[in-house]
């Protein structure tokens, strides 16, 4: 089953890293910790290593690009693998939904009368505190 390999986000406020060099080629075999790429951020750089052993598929993104943080960076599996659900996807909307969608006009819900009710005590049920009796191991 094919892996896809994601851009890390190193911190909170990191958007997007740079990649600065690939250690593997489309076709070449990886191994679970060898580095594939090393990519740096504005602060800091560091080398992302293969989460699982297999071939290296398809690279999305090249050196000097910058990538989002999350995205799709690469894909590893098998050779002759389906990978086409894989990839860095523009989001593309089509214009008529959204242009439909928004002419139609809202239908305002006719408010509801909800009654609500304070929850009870079942029978037999203390509602107060219960002070530990002398001898118990809590005095």
């Amino acid at each position: 089953m094919a892996t896809v390999v994601i851009m890390p986000r190193q911190g909170q406020s990191v958007e997007s890293c740079v990649i600065t060099s690939w250690a593997k080629k489309v076709g070449d075999p990886v191994h679970t910790g060898e580095t594939l790429f090393s990519y740096e951020t504005d602060k800091a750089a560091f080398d992302e290593e293969a989460k699982v052993d297999g071939t290296l598929l398809a690279v999305f993104y090249q050196e000097q690009d910058d990538v989002p943080c999350l995205s799709e960076v690469a894909v590893i599996g098998t050779p002759g693998e389906d990978i086409s659900a894989f990839g860095p996807h523009a989001d593309v909307s089509p214009a008529a939904p959204e242009t439909a969608q928004a002419a139609t006009p809202a239908v305002a819900a006719a408010p509801m009368a909800v009654q609500l009710t304070a929850p009870t005590a079942a029978a037999g049920v203390s509602l107060g505190l219960e002070w530990p009796q002398s001898g118990s191991m809590w005095i």
